[in-house]
């Protein structure tokens, strides 16, 4: 599936967005005019509800998002105590949560259907490898996540998808995973992966710092 890194949690957990016909859908729809909800209309309404919030996102590892204030699909988190205000909701499409908001609307009916378009994913057969490093780290993943296109191949399921991250749509292009531990940011664990992905995890476990040929530190962004 074609990707793009919206939020680094840690240097081998991410939030991801689906690229496809379903955002575009979403986003296509969010910039026309929204009807504003009133105090009553949120009193009709219940946790997890889906509305449309206006909000300023700066966490994000996508330039045409970054700071920008934007209207987007979210699920309804809480209210205040007189349940005419909504205090904090979590944006599907971004899998971040939000108090921040300053407008909320109706979401249009043809979009509370789709599917969140957002998940936290974990990069496969890698832990993290040198925790007093974390924020250099995660500014190395940055660097190489920021407004790239990526593609994501499923590799095994453990609390929440493990995948490999590719910079061309075939499995055996350079990953992520491979570029992090060729830098010694991640370990290699061993893991049952799905049928299909047994000579890749093989090859991961082969990458050691000290031993990374130069090819493998090049994800080709």
């Amino acid at each position: 599936e074609k990707v793009k890194v919206i939020s680094v949690w840690n240097p081998i957990t991410y939030a991801i967005q689906f690229f496809g016909n379903q955002i575009e859908t979403i986003e296509q729809t969010l910039v026309q005019p929204l009807n504003p909800l009133s105090s009553e209309d949120i009193r009709q309404l219940h946790l997890n509800d889906c509305i449309a919030v206006k909000t300023k996102v700066e966490t994000v590892t996508s330039s045409d998002l970054n700071g920008v204030e934007n209207i987007f699909r979210a699920r309804i988190e809480s209210f205040d105590e007189t349940n005419t205000k909504i205090t904090s909701v979590k944006l599907i499409d971004l899998a971040l949560d939000s108090k921040d908001f300053t407008e909320v609307f109706k979401l249009p009916d043809e979009l509370i259907s789709i599917e969140p378009q957002s998940r936290t994913i974990r990069l496969g057969c890698l832990s993290l490898a040198r925790t007093d490093k974390n924020e250099q780290d995660m500014d190395i993943v940055k660097n190489v996540v920021t407004d790239a296109v990526l593609y994501m191949h499923l590799m095994y399921d453990d609390e929440m998808p493990n995948v490999l991250l590719t910079d061309k749509p075939n499995v055996d292009s350079g990953s992520l995973n491979a570029y992090l531990l060729s830098l010694g940011v991640g370990n290699y664990i061993n893991h049952d992966v799905h049928e299909g992905m047994q000579e890749i995890a093989n090859q991961l476990s082969t990458i050691h710092p000290e031993s990374a040929a130069p090819e493998e530190n090049n994800t080709d962004q």
